[in-house]
């Protein structure tokens, strides 16, 4: 795939890689200042797509992945709070200075996609709110990762979002550590 990246009056950043399908490739930082920019993407079998990219000091980055079509998203990662996407709440089992990424605790993620064209609130509970009782303002194409402490066992998760359905499900961490939900009505 070749990546391009331009500002209104110039190109900012171009890149070609053998990326398989599936695969996802994160872009932070080549582009020097928060702005907006225009992000085309061309691969060799033809496809072509195009995303309007509004870099600022909270979601710097942007992952474009190859599967069934070019997709794009803007990842952030909240241990459980973050400036500009945590909104507040509780949490349980975190330690102070994030996730040792050697230690068991790290190895559970929840990732929650807003793909809708509006802002989605949504409120994450883990264990009933014994572990994790917190709320995101997500911006279109947000996906946020939120590490969570691993317990051994089911345990119950319940996303809500603003006129959204709810997600409700049991989370058995040690089997299945990733677990993706999407909120958010694409249009």
């Amino acid at each position: 795939m070749t990546v391009a990246v331009e500002s209104a009056r110039e190109t900012q950043f171009v890149e070609s890689r053998t990326v398989h399908g599936g695969t996802g490739v994160t872009y932070d930082g080549v582009v020097p200042s928060p702005g907006s920019y225009r992000v085309v993407v061309d691969t060799d079998a033809g496809s072509r797509r195009a995303f309007d990219w509004r870099i600022t000091e909270t979601l710097p980055a942007l992952r474009v992945r190859l599967a069934d079509g070019i997709w794009f998203s803007r990842p952030v990662v909240c241990d459980p709070g973050c400036p500009g996407v945590a909104l507040g709440g509780t949490s349980t089992g975190y330690p102070d200075g994030g996730f040792d990424p050697r230690g068991r605790r790290a190895g559970s993620e929840l990732r929650v996609h807003n793909a809708g064209e509006g802002v989605s609130v949504v409120r994450v509970r883990v264990a009933d709110g014994a572990i994790l009782d917190y709320r995101y303002r997500l911006p279109p194409v947000v996906t946020l990762t939120v590490p969570v402490p691993q317990r051994a066992g089911e345990t119950a998760v319940r996303i809500d979002g603003d006129g959204d359905r709810v997600h409700a499900f049991r989370w058995a961490m040690e089997t299945n550590p990733v677990r993706r939900v999407t909120v958010g009505h694409p249009g």
